[in-house]
């Protein structure tokens, strides 16, 4: 998990100019977007709280994580269709707790290992009349508190097994993450802009199928 942090650093660097103004203005506050990102990091994390046991004994498994790739997929093709192309919303600025609540609680179905809490998100907000190119940006950007508390939590709970031989290992996962992680966000927001969610939603259902495959047959 600590090597989450080079995704955190990632996401940081390609959207520098945004998330000062995004989560605190000087003299007033939480920024717009810090509250409205409140409403889905609730539903989230309470729906969390209250699933974990019953995720862990019924969906954290192969086949699971199978149908999940599958359903998740086959929602993406149906939003591409359907919402593709109402884009009334093009800056995050303009979301409203209403439409952060909506996507709060597609952000859950997320919870469902295998759904992936990036592709929920922006179904969320696809529904709602977002961009791709907003759903994104909301998606990484609110992704970043979670992985915080994450990874600081990893952090707290692994300290006393840190040494320097995990500490340069650590560093290079931390580094080939950041690497890795921009060429991916990069890569994903031209492929959306492109081809919406199609691509993405291809290479699930193969994936999901060839699990499926390789423990039922």
């Amino acid at each position: 998990m600590l090597r989450s942090a080079g995704a955190i650093a990632a996401v940081v660097v390609l959207y520098r100019s945004d998330f000062p103004k995004s989560y605190y203005i000087p003299n007033r506050g939480p920024a717009h977007f810090s509250k409205t990102l409140s409403v889905p990091l609730f539903h989230f994390c309470n729906r969390g709280a209250s699933l974990y046991s019953t995720i862990k004994s019924y969906l954290f498994n192969p086949i699971g994580v199978a149908c999940a790739l599958i359903i998740g997929a086959i929602a993406m093709i149906i939003m591409d269709i359907r919402y593709g192309k109402a884009h009334e919303i093009q800056s995050i600025e303009k979301i409203t707790p209403k439409h952060a609540l909506v996507i709060g609680f597609a952000q859950c179905m997320a919870l469902w290992p295998g759904m992936s809490r990036s592709a929920s998100t922006m179904i969320g907000g696809l529904y709602m009349g977002l961009d791709y190119k907003t759903s994104a940006k909301f998606s990484f950007m609110a992704a970043v508190p979670l992985m915080v508390a994450a990874v600081l939590y990893d952090l707290i709970k692994g300290f006393h097994n840190l040494d320097s031989h995990s500490i340069s290992l650590i560093g290079i996962g931390m580094g080939t993450a950041f690497i890795v992680s921009i060429l991916g966000i990069k890569t994903s927001l031209k492929i959306l802009h492109t081809y919406g969610f199609k691509p993405f939603a291809y290479y699930r259902i193969l994936l999901g199928l060839s699990i499926l495959g390789f423990y039922l047959l």
